[in-house]
């Protein structure tokens, strides 16, 4: 076991057998890990303001019960639809379904959403995220609600159809218990004929209560990423993810 040499102010990166296993710290305000030799795909670990994970921590109550009443259905990668095994939520934007593309799937299921506004509890960490970007802020925010560590998201790379070209995807965690955060699990592709750059067999990532997770460049082109079971894990999770969509849409439901 060694200790990597990226590693950041009080945040743990340990390199094992080909595995990064990453412990955020708040104390590293921007921590970067490059997922690819080439350095064309990365992801970032920042963490919401302070006033904010206050403010989070004393409503997480409500912003978990926001979930439907009903687990939603997804569309996998061979165009069937499942039940998801957790809640799930779009909002403000919702992209067409690609019959075609067998790469990745859409939260959103065959049948969209009708109301898609965002709740009233969930803008305040859409505007913090917003405050940083200029060029283009996000405008899609997707909700995921884990019960406990049986709630799972299997595998995947984020549907992009639509989507601003080069855009980030950034992801907010907030859990019940403090103490018992879920883990990111990023993997590389198989590319068919082309060769992978990945610089870890995988990069596993604890998921701490108000950390962002960013992803960049080639990231959903050449890795999946998913957050697996935690038998023993009895806290609930709520993830927000965010992305950005061209402003000249003319549906906003994309459908």
């Amino acid at each position: 076991m060694e200790a990597s040499e990226n590693q950041l102010e009080g945040e743990l990166r340990v390199i094992k057998e080909g595995i990064l296993y990453v412990t955020p710290s708040k104390n590293a305000k921007l921590s970067k890990i490059y997922l690819s030799e080439s350095k064309a795909s990365w992801i970032t670990i920042e963490w919401l303001s302070e006033e904010l994970l206050v403010d989070a921590t004393a409503n997480y109550q409500a912003l978990f019960d926001i979930h439907p009443p009903q687990k939603g259905k997804i569309v996998m990668y061979n165009d069937d639809e499942c039940v998801s095994p957790r809640w799930h939520r779009s909002y403000l934007y919702q992209t067409k379904r690609e019959p075609a593309s067998k790469t990745s799937y859409m939260y959103s299921g065959i049948e969209p959403f009708e109301d898609l506004s965002l709740p009233a509890p969930f803008q305040k960490f859409l505007n913090f995220l917003n405050e940083q970007e200029v060029e283009q802020q996000y405008n899609q925010v997707i909700a995921n609600w884990y019960a406990n560590g049986l709630d799972y998201i299997a595998q995947h790379s984020d549907c992009q159809k639509g989507m601003t070209e080069n855009a980030p995807i950034a992801i907010i965690t907030l859990c019940e218990n403090e103490k018992l955060p879920r883990e990111l699990k990023i993997t590389p592709k198989s590319l068919g004929n082309l060769k992978n750059d990945s610089l870890y067999s995988q990069v596993r990532i604890m998921l701490q209560h108000g950390t962002i997770i960013t992803m960049y460049g080639d990231t959903q082109k050449k890795f999946r990423h998913g957050i697996p079971k935690a038998l023993n894990n009895l806290s609930s999770r709520v993830s927000l993810t965010f992305r950005k969509f061209p402003k000249n849409i003319k549906d906003d439901k994309g459908i």
